[in-house]
């Protein structure tokens, strides 16, 4: 989304056909779309999408995500599941189990959780996996 400026974001997201979750947004309930989904603000539910996933940096969801391509550089709260590439940047947060055919791990991301990775992996999502969301630990105050 480089270059585009707020009066453009509208255009932009209908000609790329891109669901735009703002920061200071909160989106409740599951997300299902057949294109791109960037989030910046949180979203609490499953996002569901035949194309691509993008938690940017300061972006929530908790929830379970299932795509085709995803960039995180965020945090999920949740279990991921990625037909593609999986790419998680230096400041993702994830706490959940990580299904994905390809996946790239950039120094300084974090997982909490199972990584099964590979072309034989197991994509297909599991009934029990629709009500499953992970919580991350409680915070120490301090």
């Amino acid at each position: 989304m480089v270059g585009v400026t707020l009066p453009n974001m509208k255009n932009y997201a209908a000609v790329n056909n891109v669901t735009i979750i703002q920061k200071n947004s909160l989106i409740e309930g599951s997300l299902d779309s057949t294109g791109k989904v960037h989030v910046s603000g949180s979203v609490k539910g499953n996002i569901n999408t035949k194309e691509h996933v993008v938690i940017n940096e300061g972006g929530i969801v908790t929830g379970n995500v299932t795509t085709q391509r995803s960039e995180i550089s965020g945090e999920l709260n949740g279990d991921i599941r990625v037909t593609d590439l999986l790419v998680l940047k230096e400041t993702a947060l994830i706490f959940g189990d990580i299904y994905a055919k390809n996946l790239e791990i950039l120094q300084g991301a974090q997982v909490n959780g199972m990584i099964y990775s590979g072309k034989n992996v197991d994509i297909s999502e599991k009934k029990d996996s629709e009500t499953k969301i992970n919580l991350p630990p409680q915070r120490k105050a301090g």
